[in-house]
């Protein structure tokens, strides 16, 4: 079932439901998000999306800058509410 999720999820890398209203997701940096920071994009009050942590060459930071912009080769882990998750799936 997960997996089906995942494949379905086009952005999303890997999701782990911690309960039926939360999930943690792996996400991909999304074109229009490369060369900015997360505080410009402001990703909490936009979509409610928890920045937990930035995987990048393999190595999984968690201490977050939110001053250095993000790149395409970087993966964030997200925590959020479900319905909050799917508001970012059709943007």
């Amino acid at each position: 079932m997960r997996l089906a999720k995942n494949l379905l999820s086009s952005g999303f890398i890997d999701a782990v439901e911690i309960s039926k209203d939360v999930s943690m997701m792996e996400i991909e940096v999304r074109d229009e998000w490369v060369g900015k920071t997360l505080m410009e994009l402001n990703l909490r009050a936009k979509y409610s999306l928890n920045v937990v942590a930035i995987i990048q060459n393999k190595k999984i930071e968690t201490y977050i800058d939110p001053t250095v912009p993000l790149t395409k080769e970087m993966t964030l882990v997200v925590i959020a509410n479900i319905s909050k998750i799917n508001k970012l799936r059709e943007v």
